[in-house]
């Protein structure tokens, strides 16, 4: 099976957005604010908890595989699952770190 060029880039982009988020949980979230140790902000580190699985399967699926037909639709509750998380995270963000932080 060869690879396919027009997905080279996506592929590439999606790594690239993995790595950044991954360091901004490291350098951010745990070691700059210790969020972690923060109890009002568990459930921003819950909406992180989400967010990795929702990017493994984006980061796995995109890439090799074809979503037709109903799949197209699941793609689509994942994206907004992950738009979901986004917005929640954005919302909580200004409260934990606000008390005591």
């Amino acid at each position: 099976m060869g690879r396919n060029p027009s997905i080279t880039l996506p592929s590439i982009l999606l790594f690239l957005i993995g790595l950044l988020g991954a360091a901004d949980i490291v350098l951010f979230h745990t070691r700059a604010q210790r969020l972690h140790a923060h109890r009002p902000a568990r459930a921003e580190l819950f909406t992180h908890f989400l967010r990795g699985p929702t990017y493994a399967a984006l980061f796995l699926g995109v890439p090799n595989l074809s979503f037709g037909g109903n799949w197209f639709y699941g793609l689509c509750g994942l994206l907004a699952f992950d738009l979901a998380i986004s917005i929640a995270d954005f919302w909580l963000e200004p409260e934990s770190r606000s008390q005591g932080h």
